[in-house]
């Protein structure tokens, strides 16, 4: 077995914990707060936040500089996809969702720009 292979099998177990997570979160979500809440606390979620948008950053600045259109777009989507599902989540609860939709529409305006760039050359 490659070492290639181990690291793939390793980022496929990533994505399942995190899969099964968001179902959970999704679907129960007062069994997903409740497995939370056992390994996190509420005093820190603002510091836990500034890691997940800093997290964010390095991705995206990984994609930059990568340069690659497809992986531009893809991220740009993903996180077009996470800024309107809270535009969603925000709106339906009657609570401002402006930043959320902003963000969304941009990483979407983002997305689209980057799929088509390798196609269309200079401006």
């Amino acid at each position: 077995m490659s070492l290639e292979t181990v690291v793939i099998a390793l980022a496929l177990l990533g994505t399942l914990i995190a899969s099964v997570l968001a179902v959970l979160f999704w679907f129960k979500p007062e069994k997903g707060m409740a497995m939370a809440m056992a390994h996190h606390r509420l005093e820190f979620l603002p510091r836990v936040m500034a890691d997940r948008y800093a997290g964010m950053v390095l991705i995206v600045l990984a994609a930059l500089i990568r340069g690659d259109m497809g992986i531009i777009a893809f991220v740009s989507f993903v996180l077009a996809g996470t800024a309107l599902a809270d535009t969603y989540i925000y709106c339906r609860a009657g609570h401002s969702y402006g930043p959320h939709l902003s963000a969304g529409v941009i990483g979407l305006a983002v997305s689209g720009l980057a799929m088509v760039a390798p196609f269309k050359g200079a401006l």
